[in-house]
């Protein structure tokens, strides 16, 4: 939220305001009217935004708790009236006579002004004596700092330069996780200047701006009025998928409203968008102004491709699973919980709701190693069974849920493996155009007619009856709660078989990439290395040499699984998406050129739009859309072509339109050497004492 005022003499800027506008200038402009009395001022939030301001107050509050627990000796500043020149004397008071802990430090000073929550006192010589002090902010994020956390900490960081003569050397978050991430003053502080300078002439020298939709909206306090806005004048921000350096080429064009796109030229070219681009916004925004004016939500087919779109859909199967997460991303500062994993499966020929709830992490894990069983169980009485569900976040929360308490790691394996999982957003995103600015469930589901009772409306106001259900114990709330996750699983139902219903003739079954049989060699030797890590794990002291020897034997194992679960989350993607991927290249298409002999296949050369990626000759890529393995021979960036090589017995196949990076990197020698040197620890051979003593 802004903190942007105008006392009558002085306009007050706050750190807050500086990560606001490096996201979004326009913002700014808002805030400036505002607080000049020319504009609406900001809506104060609903229920989630202002459960968001509570969890950030009780992380501030449990940290602080910490420190009283740790007998530092802590001075609280108040601010009484909003006189900050008051608080802002109390605090550097506070520095001079050396508290250890100075709570709401406050500045007010050039017309800057703001609160850190926390200034710690370091040893350090400084004009303040002994003693200097670095900042310290509570954040909600667990994993890393954001940009505008640390130009927070940089703005405080400069106020405890002026008030000790000496430049603080750090800046600190402590992260809702419980880490504690630290950041050198020097490596940001010239940067920071400069945005000041920035936001200052932008507040007393405003320029017009203009609105776009950015990662700031989720939280502005403005948004309403962009929406109203970009409404009003048929904002091209409101063609589904469009980007913003698209909108800023059509503009130039003289192309500045939905309508106008939807009417424009097939053959008109637009300069720094390709012609295959520009078609597909013509026929986005073509149907959504046919949606306008029809009050209907008219879609069209996209041409069949391979693997991709209705080609993506398995044949049904009576064991199919229809699944949907809901969790508490404010369980606790240190963490989330999934606390619902709802399913509709088949039993006795009829579609059944099942709600597991997990209420704290030992039920989660628990509902979560309830869910798997019920996956794998299913999946080994079909083997053509699959789960759907509608969006990404259903298996990255299962990858994630597996790798937190090590449980059920394997099964999670096995069932991505064999591509048990079905995203129908991307399937619905690679077969249809529809007459929507957005291609959610809530909007796709009227394709089938399905229709919602639930008085909860969405995965927030989920979250929101959740911490109300913790505070009072209704059930009510806990069995809404289940009556939404209901309908968003029979909703990817009556989806899956509207889809079903529509697949065009002659499209062929998706039969997923076939896994290789492991050899049985292959898979002896798989039991005989977890038998030994059993043996060296099991009743060994954690983190003991001998512990660290079981534990090894998973390590390239556990590592590969990221880069295989970014492999088959790319397989998902549209073409726009593996657009924007910086590790893949897409648009591809084929020259003129005839294919040659390379060794003892067949090479083709494609050209390619200009795009970021990290793809080079020399390495094995796999097709997008059928996830079969390529190699790229020659890739020439200058001229947009590159060079791909597969099997003599492939090229009645077509050629793919996207690459994405293969597997991980084959680590078979490393993996031999920690099971040598397992064996070795195991039997006390002196020829690895060295690496021994070493763990």
């Amino acid at each position: 939220m802004w903190s942007l005022r105008f006392d009558g003499t002085t306009l007050w800027l706050a750190p807050t305001d500086l990560g606001i506008h490096l996201e979004c200038r326009h913002a700014t402009t808002l805030a400036l009217a505002y607080t000049q009395g020319a504009g609406p001022g900001p809506h104060t939030g609903g229920e989630y935004e202002q459960l968001i301001r509570a969890k950030g107050d009780l992380h501030e509050r449990q940290y602080l708790g910490q420190l009283e627990a740790a007998g530092r000796g802590i001075v609280e500043i108040t601010l009484a009236d909003r006189n900050f020149h008051a608080a802002a004397r109390a605090t550097e008071q506070a520095m001079r006579d050396g508290a250890e802990v100075i709570y709401q430090a406050t500045f007010a000073e050039g017309g800057w002004r703001g609160r850190a929550d926390f200034l710690e006192r370091v040893p350090v010589a400084t004009g303040l004596g002994e003693w200097g002090y670095e900042a310290v902010d509570t954040k909600l994020a667990r994993r890393e700092a954001l940009p505008h956390h640390v130009l927070q900490l940089a703005v405080y960081s400069q106020w405890i330069e002026r008030a000790q003569g000496v430049a603080p050397r750090q800046m600190h978050l402590q992260l809702g996780s419980g880490r504690r991430e630290t950041i050198r003053v020097a490596d940001v502080a010239a940067y920071v200047r400069h945005a000041q300078v920035t936001l200052r002439q932008a507040v007393t020298n405003p320029r017009a701006t203009e609105a776009y939709p950015c990662s700031h909206c989720a939280v502005c306090g403005f948004q309403r009025q962009c929406n109203d806005a970009w409404d009003a004048a048929d904002h091209l921000t409101r063609v589904a998928g469009i980007r913003r350096d698209t909108i800023d080429a059509l503009q130039i064009a003289g192309i500045d409203t939905l309508a106008q796109l939807a009417v424009v030229d097939p053959s008109r070219s637009v300069s720094e968008v390709r012609p295959d681009a520009l078609a597909a916004l013509q026929w986005q925004a073509r149907l959504q102004l046919q949606a306008r004016l029809r009050g209907t939500l008219p879609y069209d087919r996209r041409d069949r491709a391979v693997g991709r779109g209705f080609g993506r859909l398995p044949r049904p199967d009576p064991c199919d699973v229809f699944l949907d997460l809901e969790g508490d991303p404010f369980w606790d500062p240190a963490r989330e919980l999934w606390f619902l994993f709802g399913v509709v499966l088949q039993e006795d020929g009829e579609w059944r709701y099942k709600a597991i709830w997990g209420h704290d992490p030992a039920g989660e894990e628990q509902a979560f190693e309830e869910l798997v069983d019920l996956m794998i169980a299913r999946h080994a009485a079909s083997p053509g069974m699959h789960v759907y569900h509608y969006s990404p976040a259903e298996p990255s929360a299962l990858r994630r849920l597996a790798a937190q308490p090590s449980t059920r790691e394997a099964e999670i394996d096995d069932l991505l493996r064999a591509e048990v999982f079905v995203d129908l957003f991307a399937v619905i995103r690679q077969a249809l155009v529809i007459g929507a600015p957005g291609y959610g469930l809530k909007v796709t589901e009227k394709l089938a007619g399905f229709a919602r009772t639930a008085e909860t409306g969405s995965g927030s106001d989920a979250v929101v009856e959740y911490e109300r259900w913790r505070q009072n114990g209704d059930q009510a709330l806990l069995d809404d709660i289940a009556h939404y996750n209901e309908e968003d699983c029979r909703a990817t139902l009556v989806l899956r078989d509207w889809l079903l219903d529509n697949r065009p003739p002659g499209t062929p079954w998706w039969q997923g990439t076939p896994p290789a049989e492991p050899k049985p060699e292959v898979s002896e030797a798989r039991a005989a290395r977890l038998a030994l890590r059993a043996e060296l794990v099991d009743g060994a002291e954690p983190e003991s040499g001998r512990w660290l020897a079981g534990e090894l034997l998973e390590y390239h194992r556990r590592e590969k699984r990221p880069a295989w679960w970014n492999w088959f989350d790319r397989l998902t993607k549209t073409l726009d998406e593996l657009l924007r991927d910086r590790e893949a290249i897409a648009g591809l298409a084929r020259t003129a050129r005839h294919p040659w002999k390379v060794r003892k296949s067949l090479a083709y050369e494609l050209a390619f739009p200009p795009q970021e990626h990290k793809l080079h000759a020399g390495v094995s890529a796999t097709d997008a859309a059928t996830g079969k393995g390529v190699t790229i021979e020659v890739l020439d960036e200058d001229q947009g072509t590159l060079a791909i090589s597969r099997a003599s017995n492939r090229q009645d196949e077509d050629l793919p339109v996207a690459i994405i990076p293969g597997g991980p990197i084959a680590t078979v020698a490393q993996e031999s050497a920690l099971l040598r040197l397992a064996e070795g620890v195991q039997t006390s051979d002196e020829r690895h004492r060295a690496v021994r003593d070493l763990l």
